[in-house]
């Protein structure tokens, strides 16, 4: 069994419980269509509502830089499953080409560990300023301009990948 935590609207095709922390949003990926996902529950991921090794696996991508606490949504999958896959923006991503205002936390490997840090943001008169990657969140929306944009974006540099076993 795998568990998908941050599903959105994209879960993972193998999923067989996904999770959100909505029901129904619009987001970048597109509206999340949680009644269309089988074995679908809303909760927080620093909160899951799994006994201890519930699942096989889980899957986590592009959650925990959102949290408030990204150490407690790690520790809860970890907790929930036998072995798992995180994806996170990089430091390199995060804090020096592109950032997100909505992002908190910046992440980096060392020596098989992931470490975090408060994601540092320009902000000038009170204004977050990150005009690159703004710039290209927006055109990822663009129908037209998306396959242009989106390789850039998936550059393996610029995303942390973790499995634990």
């Amino acid at each position: 069994m795998l568990l998908d935590v941050g599903s959105g609207s994209h879960p993972h095709p193998r999923a067989t419980v996904t999770c959100d922390l909505y029901f129904n949003a619009e987001f970048e990926g597109g509206p999340i269509l949680a009644r269309d996902q089988t074995n679908f529950v809303i909760c927080d991921a620093q909160h899951l509502p799994f006994k201890d090794q519930a699942f096989k696996e889980s899957n986590c991508s592009h959650v925990l830089e959102h949290l408030k606490d990204p150490r407690l949504g790690f520790s809860e999958l970890q907790r929930v499953s036998k072995y798992g896959y995180i994806e996170t923006p990089s430091n390199l991503y995060e804090n020096v080409l592109f950032g997100y205002p909505f992002h908190h936390w910046a992440f980096k490997k060392k020596k098989g560990k992931v470490f975090f840090s408060k994601s540092k943001k320009l902000i000038i008169r009170g204004i977050t300023v990150l005009p690159l990657g703004w710039f290209l969140h927006k055109l990822s929306m663009h129908k037209k301009l998306a396959p242009l944009v989106l390789p850039i974006r998936r550059i393996p540099l610029f995303y942390l990948h973790h499995r634990w076993t």
